[in-house]
């Protein structure tokens, strides 16, 4: 594999954007025009496995693909309204981390995979793939949560993620082998305010909270 698929395999939109202090989301309402965005269905699996063997190093197991449809799982599709295929992807799955006896489990959604076909890159759809899962993860899951994977060396794909409230928690050590050799990851974790919640919730069982994923946010690019 080159120099420029290893970075493909962790973050592809970003691999050659410069993230600047003030970019900003597109919003998706900008490019409905041309792309949808929705949840990944039965028909789309093929395609997604398509698109997976461009932007990735490795081949994923029909388990992988079967596991994404079920209630545990969070898949989004990018679809090109023109040609009616899958030009993005972004898929998670919850986990229940256990944090000892007197502690309630965390509630964690770990970004599998996610990335963008190479010639529709810088439009925004990236950003609208994350917000979105992000979004679903708090929803669906009610994640305390999420975490992902990134290559040590993907500059810009971990600055991509801090402007997400993403916070590197750990450095895996010759975690990922290509091309011949060991090559180091981050686990970047965004502990939204859900889970500082519910610990208060259970320090004081008689003070209630809401609870908003998108509050820890602030400002996105």
């Amino acid at each position: 594999m080159n120099e420029k698929n290893q970075k493909m395999f962790i973050f592809r939109e970003e691999d050659k954007l410069k993230i600047k202090e003030e970019t900003k989301l597109i919003p998706l309402t900008d490019l409905e025009e041309e792309y949808t965005i929705r949840e990944i269905q039965k028909k789309d699996l093929q395609e997604v496995r398509l698109l997976d063997n461009k932007l990735f190093p490795i081949q994923y197991k029909d388990e992988f693909y079967d596991n994404l449809l079920l209630p545990n799982s969070v898949g989004l599709v990018a679809i090109k309204k023109e040609t009616g295929g899958v030009v993005g992807v972004i898929t998670g799955q919850l986990k229940l981390i256990d944090n000892g006896w007197f502690s309630p489990k965390t509630r964690q959604a770990y970004i599998m995979t996610f990335g963008v076909e190479e010639n529709e890159t810088h439009k925004g759809i990236g950003f609208n793939l994350i917000n979105i899962a992000i979004n679903k993860f708090q929803s669906r899951l009610n994640v305390d949560e999420v975490s992902l994977h990134v290559l040590r060396s993907n500059i810009r794909g971990i600055s991509f993620y801090k402007k997400f409230g993403f916070k590197v928690t750990k450095i895996l050590k010759e975690y990922y082998v290509f091309n011949n050799k060991k090559h180091d990851a981050l686990v970047m974790v965004y502990n939204n305010i859900a889970r500082e919640q519910k610990l208060k919730k259970t320090e004081n069982p008689f003070v209630s909270f809401g609870s908003n994923l998108w509050a820890c946010l602030g400002s996105c690019c």
